[in-house]
């Protein structure tokens, strides 16, 4: 049995950028399960885009999402994968994050909806692999707020008190608006 997770943003009304720091995958993923079904709740369009999905995990958000289905098919839930804008060489390329954003705003003015929820990974995916400056350029445009809605972004916890991780945190720490803990 998912333990439930309540959702600190179901009584935000405002765009917030978001640090979700988590010590295990089933803890993340309820959390994110819980931000997606609040936001559903809200007419927010969700987003969760990671770098990768295993099936199992799409299974079990399959299950647990309100309306998963329904919502897919209507465009108020996308499930995406970033592995395209993280390729081999590493080389993030900016540009694309605009064609995200360009998607999204379509989505908006499709689904009449005002806001999105966008749960990502790639931030923590680039910080573990200590590819600092990149991260510290998605994480500022984030905090540009490219579009209306709340961003979270998901970073471990196992290596955010190593060396050379505690070199950068204080700079991806301060470029959120809050920090959670799940």
């Amino acid at each position: 049995m998912a333990l439930a997770y309540r959702s600190p943003l179901l009584n935000s009304h405002s765009a917030e950028h978001i640090m979700l720091i988590y010590r295990r995958d089933y803890e993340r993923d309820n959390a994110v399960i819980g931000f997606i079904n609040d936001g559903l709740k809200r007419n927010q369009i969700c987003v969760y885009a990671v770098v990768s999905m295993d099936e199992k995990t799409i299974v079990r958000m399959s299950t647990e999402i309100t309306s998963y289905t329904t919502n897919i098919e209507q465009g108020n839930l996308l499930m995406m994968t970033l592995r395209p804008f993280y390729n081999a060489t590493g080389f993030l390329n900016p540009t694309q994050f605009e064609d995200i954003r360009v998607q999204l705003e379509e989505n908006m003015a499709r689904n009449r909806s005002k806001q999105i929820l966008f749960i990502g990974d790639l931030d923590g995916f680039l910080f573990k692999n200590k590819k600092f400056g990149e991260c510290k350029f998605l994480e500022e445009w984030w905090q540009k707020k490219p579009f209306e809605g709340s961003y979270i972004c998901t970073y471990h916890d196992s290596i955010l008190n190593e060396y050379p991780y505690t070199e950068y945190k204080d700079g991806i720490f301060r470029s959120h608006d809050k920090v959670m803990l799940c």
